[in-house]
């Protein structure tokens, strides 16, 4: 049974209701970063980096430490080997 929709002209688009409903929604990122084929560990690195000068410097570095100790394992594993490595090739092989 085929059934034609009385009001075509409310609704043509059948995706047009649904995003009316929702809304825009909320954007995720505010930083577009293009990561190149197996670079995202390198990435992850660079900013890890990042974080922990920021931290080391007094600055506001985002890492919220109570959480961490809370509901993370590995973290200290983490820092050491950042320590050892200090991200000397992410930038680079990032992308």
């Amino acid at each position: 049974m085929r059934v034609k929709n009385p009001n075509p002209q409310d609704y043509p688009n059948p995706l047009e209701l649904p995003l009316a409903l929702l809304g825009k929604g909320q954007a995720l990122a505010d930083l577009y970063l293009p990561v190149r084929v197996n670079g995202d560990v390198a990435a992850i690195k660079g900013i890890l980096k990042e974080l922990f000068e920021r931290e080391k410097a007094g600055l506001r570095s985002g890492i919220d430490r109570e959480f961490i100790r809370s509901f993370t394992e590995g973290f200290e594993e983490l820092w050491l080997a950042w320590r050892r490595q200090a991200g000397r090739k992410s930038k680079k092989k990032a992308g």
